[in-house]
């Protein structure tokens, strides 16, 4: 068996969903190793300490997010000339991801006062009503990527708002959720109902047809 030199980094590498490439994080630079050689295809500079590292599904761009400095910075894996740099400014950034079509980022706001979604073909941005969570918990997507589920607490009541990914990110429907503190929602994988679970203190779990009906409890 045939083993390759160790590598510095910080945090945890990630492989490209195509298993070509790594992304890793050293000395506040991005490294884009090839997987196969582990040599360097582009190195690029970070503004700061990088919290997240996250690639598109379609393996062409990686985002770092950079939480103290609420910037996330996105980098062409095919062209090292490309880059892109999203500034939230005084409203920050606690989180970061792709949407399913690999070319908008969602961001979530400190204190999750807002999520906003940034398309990199055409640079609009569309805000969505602040989730309840800050770590990505309680955002998802639907299998075909149309639809958007997020959590969301109001007036000390929790609630599910959908999402259309398309065009400005309208809400196609929002219900309350019969739960004391909601911890976690997911898709089920046909899309046809959503499972929500209450925290430990008062633990259930409830499936919701996208509409809001319950189903079952």
């Amino acid at each position: 068996m045939d083993f390759s030199e160790c590598v510095a980094c910080s945090g945890r590498p990630c492989f490209s969903p195509g298993g070509d490439h790594i992304a890793l994080i050293r000395d506040n630079s991005l490294v884009v190793l090839e997987a196969e050689t582990m040599q360097a295809h582009h190195i690029y500079p970070c503004a700061d300490k990088v919290n997240q590292v996250e690639w598109s599904g379609d393996s062409k761009y990686i985002l770092c997010a950079m939480h103290a400095r609420g910037i996330v910075q996105v980098w062409s894996v095919e062209n090292s000339q490309w880059r892109c740099r999203i500034d939230e400014g005084a409203a920050g950034v606690c989180y970061a991801r792709w949407t399913p079509d690999a070319r908008q980022v969602l961001t979530v706001a400190d204190f999750q006062v807002r999520v906003a979604v940034r398309s990199l073909v055409n640079k609009t941005v569309n805000f969505l009503p602040g989730c309840k969570f800050g770590s990505g918990k309680g955002l998802g997507f639907s299998a075909d990527g149309r639809l958007l589920a997020m959590l969301i607490r109001q007036e000390c009541k929790d609630m599910i708002g959908i999402f259309k990914t398309e065009g400005e990110w309208d809400q196609v429907s929002g219900f309350q959720l019969e739960t004391e503190d909601a911890a976690g929602m997911a898709w089920c994988p046909d899309d046809t109902c959503l499972a929500v679970w209450d925290g430990p203190l008062n633990y259930k779990l409830l499936l919701y047809s996208p509409e809001g009906s319950i189903l079952s409890q």
